[in-house]
């Protein structure tokens, strides 16, 4: 919500930005703008006093309250600056609700992976069946090989079948290489 009047003076500047945000944001007179969330204010609060007291700009998304109700998700960047003898805050404030959303849903998605990730994992290592995997290039090297399958062959390890065997049709036997291949 950068707004910046015609004649460009800072004052005039505050002033519009403060009239845009009557508009959109939630206030009650002799108090300034109370949009934040009542559960981000603690974390609002403390980035933004720790970050001004160290003379340090800062940088935070919150969810603030929209006059109408509605909840968007703000990214706010602010600095102290001494002005005409006077200690002012510059705040930048960005809508950033469907960025916001998409990071959400990638979260969402990431962590659906991860659980699906593992349950085939539990599933690959604990299922009551050999499962090889090999490249289907000429050479047919061994990728990767499940309990069951060394244990099938009489391996005490994955290792040890490794260390042994560099493509599955190694355990066929050759009168029946002409029918497997």
């Amino acid at each position: 919500m950068n707004y910046i009047p015609p004649d460009g003076s800072v004052r005039a500047c505050a002033s519009s930005w403060a009239t845009a945000v009557r508009r959109n944001m939630r206030t009650e007179p002799g108090i300034a703008v109370r949009s934040y969330l009542p559960e981000d204010f603690e974390s609002v609060r403390r980035v933004t006093g720790d970050e001004l007291a160290s003379g340090e700009s800062y940088y935070l998304e919150y969810r603030a309250i929209r006059k109408n109700g509605s909840i968007i998700w703000a990214a706010d960047v602010g600095k102290k600056v001494l002005f005409q003898n006077e200690e002012i805050l510059y705040s930048f404030i960005t809508d950033i609700t469907e960025k916001k959303q998409n990071e959400l849903k990638i979260e969402k998605a990431g962590r659906e992976v991860e659980r699906t990730a593992k349950f085939l994992t539990q599933l690959y290592n604990t299922v009551p069946c050999g499962i090889l995997q090999f490249t289907t290039d000429p050479n047919h090297r061994l990728v990767s090989v499940n309990r069951m399958a060394w244990e099938f062959y009489g391996f005490a390890s994955e290792a040890e079948y490794r260390s042994e065997v560099i493509t599955p049709f190694q355990m066929v036997l050759g009168k029946d290489m002409d029918w497997v291949l």
